[in-house]
């Protein structure tokens, strides 16, 4: 209401937004139900040589939050130690009622920059999934924006979260 209003303002249909000093209404969002340990099992089997494999494989196995494992670069992770480096998180900031925001890197939530020891299930995901990126680079040729991201769209792009659990993570989870 309060966008639509701003946009008659805006175009000078009204003087001011009535709705500018509204209270918004509180939204409240429903309890986290984390998986159990064969919750997790199952859904990382159902995901074994899905695109997004390596990023479940993170979350689950090492502990990182989404936007930690979505702002990994390649710089941060030592294969051959079998550790990252939680350097950065991705997440989309939307300021004075933008409707879409922007994709920034950010501090780690809580200043929680730390090294993770990785699994062995771990380093070997993130080995196939650092050859299908090369692929995937190869074939987009010059129009790849590399920026280092271990997690990146097919045209080297920052991954959306919202997208993830959307069209990735959701409907692997029904199933």
């Amino acid at each position: 209401m309060h966008a639509a209003l701003e946009e008659a303002v805006q175009g000078d249909l009204i003087l001011r937004n009535p709705a500018e000093h509204a209270n918004k209404p509180t939204v409240r969002q429903g309890e986290i139900e984390p998986l159990d340990a064969d919750q997790a099992l199952t859904f990382l089997e159902a995901t074994r040589g899905d695109r997004c494999e390596a990023l479940y494989v993170l979350c689950l196995k090492a502990g990182l939050r989404q936007g930690e494992t979505l702002g990994l670069k390649w710089s941060d992770i030592d294969l051959e130690a079998g550790t990252l480096r939680v350097n950065r998180q991705l997440q989309r900031i939307r300021r004075d009622g933008e409707k879409s925001g922007a994709l920034i890197f950010s501090e780690p939530k809580n200043a929680s920059r730390r090294t993770v020891g990785l699994p062995q299930r771990a380093v070997e995901t993130l080995h196939i999934h650092r050859k299908r990126q090369v692929k995937e680079k190869l074939q987009a040729g010059p129009l790849y924006e590399d920026q280092g991201l271990v997690f990146a769209t097919a045209k080297g792009t920052p991954l959306e979260a919202q997208n993830v659990a959307n069209r990735q993570f959701k409907p692997t989870a029904v199933q």
